[in-house]
């Protein structure tokens, strides 16, 4: 390739890249952010919802190499030609999970065969800037008839997703319930 078609590549590249960021810039890194970051490069959040609650319209959240867990829910999305971008920083890799490894002591419960129960720690539930609560089993969702009412949280088992009753009685194996009262998940 010639040097000149080289460098129109690399400006075009520059401008397209520099465009991204017509707002300010917002970093987010899971390895050295913190929850009193300013969202800078030297001073990044620690959860990608910090810079989501800061970031105005023609904003950039750079999200940093990282596992980020947590509900994502940002409060506002941009305008008409001055978007929100979220984008993973370029060459790194970015994971977003809502989900926790839990691995609890389960309980048998007296008299039911192969129905076990275990409580959640409610350290587990750290993020707390969500208005409905930082335990996603104490979200209760509207159901309908053929959906009944269940809880913001999910359940899987080895990679399975199982699926949520609405009531203790109705547990079969491949089902999970949250009892609210005792805080168990059965």
């Amino acid at each position: 390739m010639k040097p000149g078609k080289f460098c129109r590549i690399c400006s075009l590249f520059m401008v397209f890249y520099s465009g991204l960021f017509a707002g300010q810039a917002y970093h987010v890194s899971a390895g050295n952010g913190t929850e009193s970051g300013d969202g800078s490069v030297s001073n990044p959040f620690l959860r990608i919802m910090q810079a989501a609650d800061r970031a105005q319209p023609g904003d950039t959240v750079m999200v940093h190499e990282g596992v980020y867990r947590g509900r994502i829910a940002p409060p506002r999305g941009g305008e008409q030609g001055a978007p929100i971008v979220y984008m993973a920083f370029p060459g790194d890799t970015v994971i977003l999970k809502g989900s926790d490894v839990w691995e609890p002591v389960w309980q048998e419960v007296p008299g039911k065969a192969f129905t076990y129960y275990a409580s959640p720690d409610p350290a587990l539930f750290t993020d707390d800037s969500q208005y409905d609560g930082a335990n996603p089993f104490e979200v209760k969702l509207v159901g309908s008839r053929s959906s009944p009412a269940t809880t913001l949280g999910q359940v899987f088992v080895d990679g399975e997703r199982l699926t949520e009753v609405d009531e203790q009685a109705r547990l079969v194996p491949g089902m999970w319930y949250y009892d609210s009262t005792g805080k168990n998940i059965y």
